[in-house]
């Protein structure tokens, strides 16, 4: 089973709407996290930024709080705001503990690098809450997640 984690603030809010849209639509459930007074979904008190790469230093540990609600062995997709799912993702439920989408082209700044942090995919297991614990600590150390995530995967 797949279950597909949108968070944001009041000013993602159309963009939430339609991922949430577009992705129910596809036969997925959804957990909306609201960062701040979007007005819908669970609240979560986590950092956002409106600065460039430090959007939600927050990610990791909301992953890891959606996962309480998920069953052990099954996937949780974070998905930005404002990405958009076209069809149907089941081929993802493989044996791993975390799945990253890579850039076509990796960035020059190292803060962006080669993991594109937008969509994530994580399988409930030890593992990988013990990845998002780190990856946690260091994209609050760094103050963004996108920079932090790549450090850990040099």
């Amino acid at each position: 089973m797949i279950t597909v984690l949108i968070a944001g603030d009041a000013n993602f809010r159309p963009y939430i709407e339609n991922a949430q849209r577009t992705t129910e639509a596809l036969g997925y459930p959804t957990v909306i996290y609201d960062l701040g007074n979007l007005g819908f979904g669970r609240q979560f008190d986590g950092r956002v930024s409106n600065i460039p790469l430090q959007t939600i230093p927050c990610k990791p540990a909301l992953m890891l709080d959606a996962l309480q609600d998920i069953p052990v062995n099954h996937y949780l997709v974070y998905l930005d705001a404002d990405a958009i799912m076209q069809t149907r993702i089941d081929e993802i439920c493989q044996d791993y503990d975390l799945g990253v989408t890579l850039r076509a082209k990796p960035a020059p700044d190292p803060r962006v690098s080669a993991i594109n942090a937008g969509i994530v995919f994580v399988r409930n297991t030890a593992q990988a809450k013990q990845f998002l614990e780190i990856w946690a600590q260091r994209a609050d150390e760094l103050n963004g997640d996108q920079w932090a995530l790549n450090t850990l995967t040099e």
